[in-house]
């Protein structure tokens, strides 16, 4: 929830930015800062959301895929129920 309430900030970051450039290419003068302050904002709510992307991946790991036959398989796996093959895992459910 708070990843959509980032993008939809950001969203309306670039919308403004789009209006401030028409506007520059009007003639109007005296945008830059507001146009550089945005432009920060926006490289900010980029990276935020970014990690809490990261956050997520590791909060819930993929499950193992089997190294043959490429099936996602149960945590718990140790063969594939597929094809047979030894599963490794490498990050266990803890």
């Amino acid at each position: 929830m708070e990843i959509s309430k980032l993008e939809k900030e950001m969203e309306n970051n670039l919308s403004a930015l789009g209006n401030l450039v028409f506007m520059q290419h009007k003639g109007e003068e005296g945008l830059e800062e507001e146009v550089d302050r945005l432009l920060r904002s926006t490289g900010e709510l980029e990276t935020e959301i970014a990690e809490m992307h990261e956050q997520i991946v590791r909060l819930n790991p993929k499950p193992p895929t089997c190294p043959s036959c490429q099936t996602q398989l149960p945590y718990v796996a140790k063969f594939c129920y597929i094809c047979g093959a030894k599963i490794i895992n490498d990050n266990p459910a803890e």
